[in-house]
């Protein structure tokens, strides 16, 4: 089943969610949307968790000071960072 990040919130964020999920995964497409929202589209649901993952602990280890609300939800379809969201979507 194909998968699709939907990254929405402020601009400095959403680049920061954007580079750190492209450069961790094995998307097919990125696609800007009104308002500075990004989609990135991934083949498989497990790809798309995959690179939320490794997103995350790259996110972790580049940026010292999160805030204990920013992260990774238990099943990985969600991961905020600063005022910008990415969220898992099956298409």
């Amino acid at each position: 089943m194909k998968a699709q990040i939907t990254i929405s919130g402020q601009i400095g964020g959403n680049f920061t969610l954007r580079n750190a999920i492209a450069s961790n995964g094995n998307y097919t497409k990125i696609t800007n949307g009104m308002f500075n929202s990004i989609f990135i589209d991934f083949d498989t649901i497990g790809e798309a968790k995959q690179a939320m993952r490794a997103a995350w602990k790259s996110i972790k280890s580049n940026h010292d000071n999160l805030l204990n609300k920013e992260g990774l939800n238990r099943d990985a379809s969600t991961l905020s960072y600063d005022a910008s969201m990415a969220t898992l979507n099956k298409i």
